[in-house]
């Protein structure tokens, strides 16, 4: 018999089902290897971006990175769950009524212990939720723990202009 527990207060409240993977194997064919820690860290947020750091995957398969961006309602009466890990990150995920970007930089040969990415064209004071997921080439993706992001309301520092230069990255909603 095996037990499972919700990791935070937050999954506690709102889990309502599991995905298990089970292999008589060392890895799994179709899923990538994720680190211990799968938080995602806010590292800096202005006004029209935020830079976020995760944990590098020790996963040696060639494997990307997705970051996936909604859009959260001011009501906060969202259809997004929060630690829904579940979701379907496949090419739907664009069609989700609050998508707002997706960029998926592929993993360097010789990855740092920390992986960083800005998230650019963001709208001042407004929220957003943000999945990192580890990608194989063939298989499912892995979501590293979801962020919630509140952009500031006014940066005067900010020149929106130098922020614009990596747009061509993205795909926006």
């Amino acid at each position: 018999m095996i037990r499972f527990k919700p990791s935070n207060d937050d999954e506690v409240l709102r889990a309502n089902k599991i995905g298990l993977a089970v292999t008589t194997n060392r890895v799994f064919s179709q899923l990538p290897e994720l680190p211990e820690n799968i938080t995602v860290f806010e590292v800096r947020t202005k006004c029209h971006s935020t830079k976020i750091a995760w944990y590098s995957s020790p996963e040696i398969r060639t494997l990307s990175y997705c970051i996936i961006v909604f859009n959260l309602p001011q009501r906060n009466r969202s259809s997004i769950d929060y630690t829904n890990y579940c979701m379907d990150f496949g090419k739907r995920v664009v069609q989700h009524p609050q998508f707002h970007s997706i960029k998926c930089p592929k993993k360097a040969k010789n990855p740092p212990l920390l992986e960083t990415d800005t998230i650019f064209n963001l709208t001042p004071g407004e929220s957003y939720l943000i999945y990192v997921t580890a990608n194989l080439s063939e298989g499912k993706p892995l979501p590293y723990q979801s962020l919630k992001v509140k952009m500031h309301h006014q940066c005067p520092e900010e020149v929106l202009g130098a922020e614009s230069r990596d747009q061509s990255t993205y795909y926006l909603n």
